[in-house]
């Protein structure tokens, strides 16, 4: 990667505990690699917001990447020593550097793409970045949102159709600025509580909503998919959704003078999509129902494809009508057992309804999320830890069942 470009933004320094300029001085000297730039340089790779004192009263420009904030010694809302703040915030910028995607490295064109989830969301989920999941009525991305709210990303825009916990549960850990969506709930289980209390109450946090409907996200995705600026339809006009989201255009159809409504393509900067099983070039194949995975697979900048098995490409060529998303659509493969649970996955476990009651009745208070955050994803510290927690006897019971109901001949 190049010279890092870091934008800083002052605020007045009306009545400062902390000199700005003098703290990028020192900065300079510990890295002469760091290159400090206009808070509006197109070029900058990551934002610097600094105030000088802890009112924070500095004007926060919108940045899509990555963002290192500063109020007098507080750094990222962390109090710090007055002699180690430049090596700290120096700290953080870097610490922002490693999760950038390298855009250097063609992560499409690897013969071998395997990762860990670790180390998939690392390199491409950052801070600021747009994010989209698959899944609908079982097959939801759990392990893959328990991986981004572990290593702390913030500021994301989210965009889904009807996200279980890769909505609910990453708004109500704070790592979502906006969301994008149609519905965010859980389905026979529960409501999106977290969804609900940011919206309502902004707990954690106030989110940006931008509403569509299920159907409309869908055609976003194959806009995206297809390169086109926008996709019409007439489904929305006998919606309100075009009187609040200002984003739906309704215009006159050139062909016969009806009026239609338009819907932006979408292209977010990650795509994260759960099927049944791929090999190490990124091949995917599902078994049973995909939803919007194809189209949002091949709309986004970078897709992480997360699959309950590995398998050989020669496994795959056996059956190519089964593969929904091809190797030149996808950057890291990465194998996720029970990368599904609670829910449902298409002919390998069934639903885990009596678990995910237990969740959702947790949920119901922001003091009973947090207390499920601590015991089901930072303590247990990976998915693999997760699964010890709730136990492979269960597990293994929950795959007996699906495999005895449904037969899978592949």
């Amino acid at each position: 990667m190049s010279q890092l470009r870091v934008g800083v933004k002052y605020c007045g320094h009306c009545n400062p505990t902390v000199e700005g300029p003098q703290v990028i001085d020192q900065i300079r000297t510990l890295d002469p690699e760091v290159r400090f730039v206009a808070w509006d340089d197109i070029s900058k790779d990551i934002l610097l917001i600094f105030s000088g004192c802890a009112t924070d009263c500095v004007n926060k420009p919108e940045f899509s990447g990555p963002v290192v904030h500063v109020a007098g010694y507080s750094l990222v809302h962390k109090r710090v020593l007055p002699e180690e703040f430049p090596a700290s915030i120096l700290n953080a910028i870097r610490e922002k550097e490693e999760k950038m995607v390298d855009v250097a490295i063609n992560y499409k064109k690897k013969a071998d793409k395997r990762m860990t989830l670790y180390d998939a969301i690392k390199t491409f989920v950052g801070d600021g970045c747009s994010i989209a999941f698959s899944g609908m009525g079982g097959a939801q991305c759990v392990a893959q949102t328990y991986e981004v709210i572990r290593q702390g990303r913030k500021n994301l825009t989210l965009i889904g159709d009807s996200p279980c916990e890769s909505g609910d549960m990453l708004i109500g850990a704070g790592t979502v600025k906006k969301a994008e969506l149609a519905w965010c709930s859980y389905a026979v289980a529960g409501l999106g509580y977290n969804f609900r209390r940011a919206i309502e109450n902004k707990i954690p946090q106030a989110i940006e909503l931008e509403e569509y409907s299920n159907y409309t996200i869908g055609l976003r995705y194959l806009a995206g998919a297809i390169n086109v600026p926008y996709i019409p339809t007439k489904s929305l006009l006998g919606s309100d959704l075009p009187k609040y989201n200002t984003k739906i255009r309704i215009a006159q159809d050139p062909y016969t003078g009806e009026a239609v409504a338009l819907v932006p393509a979408v292209h977010p900067d990650v795509a994260i999509v759960h099927v049944s099983r791929a090999d190490k070039r990124g091949n995917a194949q599902m078994f049973g129902f995909t939803s919007n995975a194809e189209n949002l697979a091949r709309a986004a900048q970078h897709t992480i494809i997360t699959c309950e098995e590995l398998v050989s490409t020669e496994e795959i060529q056996r059956y190519p009508n089964l593969t929904v998303v091809p190797e030149y659509a996808v950057d890291a493969v990465v194998e996720v057992p029970y990368a599904a649970h609670p829910w449902n996955m298409p002919y390998a476990y069934v639903y885990d309804m009596p678990f995910h009651t237990v969740q959702l009745e947790a949920f119901k208070t922001r003091d009973g999320f947090e207390r499920w955050l601590e015991e089901y994803c930072f303590e247990p510290g990976s998915w693999e830890g997760y699964l010890r927690k709730v136990g492979y006897e269960r597990l293994d019971t929950l795959r007996q069942l699906e495999r005895r109901f449904t037969k899978l001949n592949y």
